[in-house]
């Protein structure tokens, strides 16, 4: 919140979510899985309104530590 306007504060919850949400994730790992599946996995995340973390692991297998992940966010939220 160093980065907000004095008196704004970060809705923390929110930032998570959509953080962990963003099809970025897919992007990264198009290498590890390929395009078809990753598109796959795109698709079933946004019809079903699910965090694309979440369908990566149960599609494809990969977990991805949520805890690593909020040390890379911007600003650490």
């Amino acid at each position: 919140s160093i980065h907000c306007i004095k008196g704004i504060k970060i809705n923390t919850i929110n930032a998570k979510k959509h953080f962990e949400s963003t099809i970025a994730w897919v992007t990264y790992l198009n290498k590890s899985i390929g395009y078809e599946n990753a598109a796959k996995i795109v698709k079933i995340a946004l019809s079903n309104n699910e965090p694309i973390l979440d369908v990566i692991y149960r599609e494809s297998g990969i977990k991805i530590d949520k805890n690593k992940i909020y040390k890379i966010m911007p600003y650490h939220l």
